[in-house]
């Protein structure tokens, strides 16, 4: 019995060849989760769930923790040189095949000669990136070709039912083994391709024909279409348009690319220091907004406090002011009433000042009568 390995997704037993060998998935797992690319070393990897935004690898998630965000490598512009000025790939590859060469695609100085025509893409010198999406492009152009062939398949009729006994080629077949319902159609390798094929409108007629080649021309079916028939230089149309698939894949234009790839990165780090600055600013504003808050609480309670203190100041000076008033009214009813009697006194006679013990006289105490 086989060995058997744990997807590293869901856990489950598998065979070695039903799992990724990049990341050792299950084919559920491969269907069930995405495949995206990471914004920095721009490698394809499977993500951990469905809803998660996060586009950065393991690898260089890890890398971030310890030597911080990484700058544009020097030669192909990816933002993933963590240490120094160049990224992990292009540092490797120089020092294992020299320094690097101008890109045949990008014309970039990123491409490495590795002494191999079998790693070149059509004998050109290609980068990294460039590899990448020439690659993907003839994945595409031969799963369009695959298409195309069952379509054709599906729109050309069959050929006609061999006979069981072969029959010489200048006889013609017995009509009981041929299918009337379906068209006959030509041998094209056994067709002479190098006569020109008449036009229906200028076929000789059998009146016409001389009698030796009457049998040879009502046996041969009508002229194949265009799109069947044999290009010049002799090649089947299948394999033109194959040929032709492949000269175009030199135009084919990834978006891809590591231009736009710098650029949208280069984007989404302005984005998001813009996003730290605008949560920095809402931070700011909102203890600021606090400290208002607070201060506006305090400015309320210390007037109020005010007011009260100068209401109680208020009343007890009117209080005050009152019992004065009074008093004063009283004191000056005394002074009237104290004087009266003093002007009566002086009427009825001489009043006679009082002495003292030692002889001398004593003014009279004008405050004691106003009491």
């Amino acid at each position: 019995m086989s060995a058997l390995y744990a997807c590293s997704m869901c856990f489950k037993k598998y065979s070695f060849e039903e799992l990724s060998p990049g990341q050792q998935l299950c084919k559920d797992c491969r269907n069930s989760y995405p495949i995206v690319k990471c914004i920095y070393c721009r490698i394809e990897f499977q993500q951990q769930s469905k809803d998660s935004p996060n586009t950065i690898c393991r690898k260089c998630v890890s890398n971030v923790k310890h030597y911080g965000k990484p700058s544009a490598c020097m030669y192909c512009n990816i933002i993933a040189a963590f240490i120094g000025f160049k990224c992990q790939r292009c540092n490797n590859a120089e020092l294992k095949f020299g320094p690097p060469l101008t890109c045949e695609q990008c014309k970039q100085k990123c491409a490495f000669d590795r002494k191999d025509e079998d790693k070149k893409m059509e004998g050109k010198l290609l980068c990294w990136l460039c590899t990448l999406s020439y690659k993907r492009a003839l994945v595409k152009s031969k799963k369009h070709d695959s298409e195309r062939r069952a379509l054709t398949k599906m729109v050309t009729p069959p050929q006609e039912a061999e006979p069981p006994f072969p029959f010489p080629f200048d006889l013609p077949i017995p009509s009981f083994l041929t299918n009337h319902k379906l068209p006959q159609r030509p041998d094209v390798t056994k067709m002479d391709l190098s006569a020109p094929t008449p036009a229906p409108s200028q076929a000789p007629t059998p009146t016409t024909a001389p009698a030796t080649s009457a049998p040879a021309t009502s046996s041969l079916p009508p002229p194949m279409p265009a799109a069947l028939t044999r290009s010049s230089d002799g090649a089947p149309p299948s394999k033109k348009m194959r040929a032709h698939s492949s000269t175009r894949l030199d135009t084919i234009v990834d978006p891809n690319s590591s231009e736009h790839l710098v650029a949208m990165t280069a984007l989404k780090e302005q984005i998001a220091i813009l996003e730290r600055k605008l949560a920095e600013k809402e931070a700011l504003v909102l203890k600021k907004d606090v400290i208002i808050n607070e201060l506006k609480a305090q400015n309320f309670s210390a007037e109020t406090a005010t007011r009260a203190k100068l209401d109680t100041l208020s009343k007890e000076m009117d209080e005050k002011s009152t019992f004065l008033s009074s008093k004063l009214k009283q004191l000056l009813n005394d002074k009237a009433e104290a004087i009266k009697i003093c002007e009566e006194r002086k009427k009825q006679g001489h009043v006679e000042q009082p002495r003292g013990r030692a002889g001398k006289r004593v003014s009279p105490n004008y405050n004691t009568l106003w009491k």
